[in-house]
């Protein structure tokens, strides 16, 4: 059994060791690291293999080393586990890799990222879902909050998915994020349309901070090549119409919700009822579920 695998060397160790290496000695760690991961059946390290991804994106390494590391990014990224995601997660049971602003196959849902959702106090999910976006905006006119999740609630079939209802009382909760958190939780909310979390919006939390990793609808409306691309602002003339809804509550506030405006990026928070706006739903589905075209 290859040292890399061995019980007393746990993953925090290994990508410790790795980000400490300099170029040729990353290079033989991924040699020795693809050999290990052959060996005993794929050993799964959230962060290392993040820290792997890293390497294959940077120019500034061989091409030689990048090759290799994208190469173990794909093999290393396993699903199932339910531990690990990455733009470029590798779906086992397609044998592909998804992309950020690729298509789901035989649909039209866009893939926008896939990350952990924390609630208002902290908590996080427990796993991590990946997130797709509709390829057009909520159809009518910008509404107000409620109106907003209340036509996506009634959705049925559209683009393939219904929408997900808010129920308070089933969940236990006093607000739309947080009966959305525990609708992932007990899988009720998967495969079925809401309101997009900020993260997914412009990769913006709730903290005003930006989340580091995480594709967002913002970044994929200004690239050419995703069919997201310019289809954000849809009504001419219409300033309401330039801005994207979000679900995520205010730290201190709750009643407050941020909108995305389009193409800036730039953030207004405001009361649920306080404004008008459009958004674009979204979807999440379990990973082991994926097929990207």
């Amino acid at each position: 059994m290859s040292i890399i695998t061995k019980p007393d060397f746990g993953s925090e160790f290994l990508q410790e060791v790795y980000v400490s290496l300099p170029s040729e000695g990353k290079l033989v760690f991924l040699k020795n690291y693809e050999a290990a991961a052959r060996e005993v059946g794929r050993p799964v390290s959230e962060g290392l293999t993040q820290s792997i991804l890293a390497v294959a994106a940077d120019a500034s390494e061989s091409k030689e080393t990048r090759r290799l590391a994208f190469s173990i990014a794909q093999t290393l990224a396993n699903p199932f586990s339910g531990n690990l995601v990455l733009p470029g997660q590798l779906d086992k049971t397609a044998g592909v890799v998804l992309v950020p602003g690729k298509t789901l196959a035989g649909t039209d849902l866009v893939f926008i990222t896939a990350f952990e959702p924390t609630n208002r106090e902290g908590e996080k999910l427990g796993r991590k879902l990946a997130f797709f976006a509709s390829p057009e905006n909520l159809p009518g006119d910008p509404q107000f909050f409620n109106q907003n999740i209340a036509k996506i609630g009634g959705l049925q079939g559209w683009h393939g998915r219904d929408g997900w209802n808010f129920y308070p009382k089933r969940w236990g909760a006093s607000s739309y994020e947080e009966g959305l958190f525990k609708g992932y939780q007990d899988g009720s909310a998967i495969g079925k349309w809401s309101e997009p979390l900020l993260e997914l919006v412009n990769g913006g939390t709730r903290d005003k901070r930006r989340t580091s990793g995480v594709e967002n609808m913002l970044v994929l409306s200004k690239n050419p090549e995703s069919p997201l691309y310019n289809t954000f602002v849809t009504i001419p003339g219409s300033y309401v119409a330039e801005w994207s809804q979000s679900c995520t509550e205010g730290r201190d506030c709750p009643d407050l919700v941020p909108s995305v405006h389009f193409p800036d990026g730039g953030v207004r928070w405001g009361y649920e009822d306080g404004s008008r706006s459009c958004v674009r739903p979204v979807v999440a589905l379990e990973l082991s579920h994926l097929t990207i075209k």
